[in-house]
Order: C-alpha cells, then structure tokens, then sequence
C-alpha cells in the first residue's frame, strides 16, 4: 500500500517446476524489474527449500538450478549493484540437498562453474511458465515498464 505498493514481487507457482522453470521466470520477470529498480546492493536470502528432495514445496531444483539463480544474481549484481551481493543462507530441510546445493553456490560465485542461464531456460516447460508469466505480468506491469 502507499508508496511501497509493487516494491514486493511475488511469484506465485505451483508445485512441480525445476531449475529451467525457475531460471527461466527469473530472467524473463525478477531479473527486468530487479534492473528497473537498480539496486545499489542485492540482498538474498537463500533458501533450498525447492529442492526435489526437500520433502516441504513439492519442486524439482536440483543444485545445477540454484547455481543458474546465482549467476542471475551475479548478473544483476555486476550490472546495478557494482558487483555487490550478499547470500545469506536461509534454509531447506534436507540436509544432504541442502549441502550439494550450498556447494554449487559457491562453486558459482568463485567462478569454478559458469552456469549458461539461456540454455538452462530453455528447457521449461511453455505451460508452466505461461501460467506464472501472466500471474505475475497482470500484477505487476503497472509498476514495472519493462514487464508491459
């Protein structure tokens, strides 16, 4: 509400996307309005709580998925952010997802690995991100020029 109103972007989706949903809706939606905003600071809290073996969302993430949504952050910090990005670790409920997933974070931001977040995004499936592109497009285009 007031003036905060469209500063908080929800995403709603259901159960079942993996990594190349999640990348994808991150660099079609989050990622344009994240650059709209230009942040001078990107502040995450990470969770791995989508992981496929996490037994709480019911998603699909495997740690190659969140390794492309961190080298979207990585972007999107380089861009705005002067490089500055902060992960603070959240949570997830399965400890050995949770460890594979951590360690693929961090072989991302040493750039040990280069996730190539294109490719990735072009295996999601055209239903789901159909369904999760208008949620979020019919909410928030009216805050954010780049999702009209």
């Amino acid at each position: 509400r007031g003036p905060g109103e469209g500063f908080t972007v929800n995403l709603p989706i259901s159960s079942g996307h993996g990594d190349a949903e999640y990348i994808a809706l991150f660099r079609d939606l989050l990622a344009p309005i994240a650059m709209d905003f230009s942040p001078e600071l990107v502040l995450v809290s990470a969770g791995f709580d989508t992981h496929a073996a996490d037994p709480m969302s019911g998603m699909r993430m495997t740690p190659a998925g969140f390794a492309g949504l961190t080298r979207c952050l990585m972007e999107i910090a380089a861009r705005s952010a002067g490089g500055r990005l902060v992960l603070a670790l959240e949570g997830g409920y399965h400890i050995p997802a949770l460890v594979e997933s951590t360690a693929a974070v961090f072989r991302e931001l040493l750039g040990i690995t280069h996730c190539d977040t294109a490719a990735a995004a072009r295996g999601a499936g055209a239903r789901k991100l159909r369904r999760a592109r208008h949620r979020c497009i019919h909410v928030h285009q009216r805050f954010w020029k780049r999702l009209k």
